[in-house]
């Protein structure tokens, strides 16, 4: 330590970049990148619960009910006519697009359901079909597929499965497609979005009013109507209200969400960027700074979710407390730093060369220490005859001589008002003592205005017979005693 620390510069409370933000970019960015979703899935879940967004509903779910089961069977047993008779009863009603969330990947079923698809339905019916399925000929077939977070939950949906920017279409775009919308053809996952009323809620309208040709047509028109069972042993997901409801009625929602103006997503690199500015501001402003603008950004997710932008709010508080935690950091680390160190001359002070004698007073037998001790005489007359700002002139005169020559080895300290210590590492008595010459010559030219100045100089190295640093202290001490005596000071 030989300098004053420096002082911030720029408006009031700003600070000089620091430690804090060598830290706290690579930590934010890291952040960022590993962890984009951290926190935010579940965010998104309570805006997709408190606030769906109101549209014109588009989707209707049919629901096989047990009592259908009953009456029919199941969906893979089901005759030619009967489907025939379902789907153009849905198609006269002025369905816009069919889809067959059914069990009917069997070829007996499949063959079944192309009979009853020929004529005016065909090209409006879509299948359901699993991962791998090959295509059909003469059926229009998506893949079902749905996509569970780790905790289980579906969240979120793709418009295609495979590998590649594009693969496979999926059964929800399929509808969609059909349903007059365009939406992209990718492997993105998407948020699905909760409307209100929401369909996974609203009770399916029974199989049994479109086989008895009872249904409200007004009900079908212009629609895409889901077919699916919805029995008390129907597939069932969990879905973001946290609640198990029927396959088919999350595959309306996703064909919701498709007819829907899609949310808008930060891109990774966006994240990673905006959590570093994050951080960099939190710890230039200081203060609490960090703790309100996490606050902030998490008050302002529900605002942006109103005009359909996802914003990693978690994430990006979290990049917040991280700058405000910097920020504690690094004030206590200076606050400790402060406390061992001389605020005039930037050397360590009396705590801190006790300090510095305990850490290395181990390794003197290996590696003796020395210590300097110099006395600067005339600092209290140049104070009386010129005044406070004097004495702290001549006190910076005489640090930045010492400074000037220090060793790599060496420490430099403020012992008292005008007294100063050298701690000398891995030190010979020759070597101890061409120092102490060494520091009388520099300081015997040392003058000030019109006072004389006189410089004492005091040297000890540690022996086999001393037992603590405080008898190093005390030898150097007396060594400057005689030094001073000498000199007739």
């Amino acid at each position: 330590m030989t300098r004053a620390p420096k002082r911030g510069a720029g408006p009031p409370g700003w600070a000089v970049p620091g430690p804090g933000l060598l830290v706290g970019v690579p930590l934010s960015l890291l952040l960022s990148l590993a962890a984009p979703q951290l926190g935010n899935s579940r965010l998104w879940d309570a805006l997709n619960r408190t606030l769906p967004t109101p549209v014109a509903p588009r989707v209707l779910v049919v629901g096989i009910d047990d009592q259908a089961l009953r009456d029919y069977g199941p969906p893979d047993r089901w005759p030619r006519e009967l489907y025939a008779q379902v789907l153009g009863t849905l198609q006269a009603s002025g369905a816009v697009a069919i889809g067959l969330d059914l069990p009917v990947e069997n070829a007996a079923s499949l063959n079944t359901v192309r009979e009853a698809v020929r004529g005016s339905v065909q090209g409006k019916v879509v299948i359901a079909t699993g991962p791998g399925a090959s295509p059909q000929p003469g059926l229009l077939t998506g893949l079902d597929t749905l996509l569970p977070r780790r905790d289980g939950i579906v969240r979120s949906y793709q418009t295609a499965l495979g590998t590649g920017a594009a693969g496979q279409p999926t059964f929800a775009w399929q509808l969609a497609r059909l349903a007059g919308s365009s939406p992209p053809l990718d492997t993105r996952r998407r948020l699905i979005r909760l409307t209100s009323p929401d369909p996974g809620l609203e009770p399916a309208l029974a199989l049994h009013t479109v086989v008895n040709g009872t249904l409200n047509r007004a009900a079908v028109q212009g629609r895409v109507v889901l077919l699916g069972l919805t029995g008390s042993g129907a597939p069932r997901v969990r879905g973001p209200y946290h609640r198990l409801i029927p396959h088919v009625q999350t595959q309306a929602r996703l064909v919701t969400s498709l007819l829907s103006r899609p949310f808008v997503a930060f891109p990774r690199w966006l994240t990673a960027l905006l959590g570093a500015l994050i951080v960099t501001a939190t710890v230039l402003l200081r203060r609490l700074w960090g703790f309100w603008l996490a606050f902030a950004l998490l008050a302002l997710s529900p605002v942006l979710w109103l005009f359909g932008v996802l914003l990693p709010a978690v994430t990006f508080s979290l990049c917040a407390a991280l700058g405000a935690a910097l920020v504690a950091a690094e004030r206590a680390w200076t606050l400790r730093r402060l406390a061992a160190v001389d605020p005039l001359t930037g050397f360590g002070n009396r705590v801190a060369l006790t300090r510095a004698l305990e850490a290395r007073w181990r390794q003197r037998g290996a590696r003796p220490l020395g210590l300097l001790l110099v006395e600067l005489g005339g600092l209290r007359e140049t104070t009386e005859r010129h005044g406070r700002e004097a004495g702290d002139e001549l006190l910076r005169e005489l640090a930045s001589r010492l400074g000037r020559t220090k060793r790599r080895s060496d420490l430099l300290f403020r012992w008292g008002t005008d007294d100063f210590a050298v701690l000398l590492g891995h030190v010979t008595p020759e070597r101890l003592a061409r120092r102490a010459e060494e520091m009388r010559q520099l300081l015997s030219s040392l003058t000030f205005r019109d006072v004389a100045l006189r410089a004492s100089v005091g040297a000890a190295q540690t022996t086999p017979e001393m037992r603590s640093a405080v008898q190093l202290v005390e030898a150097a001490s007396r060594d400057r005693t005689r030094a001073r005596s000498l000199s007739g000071g």
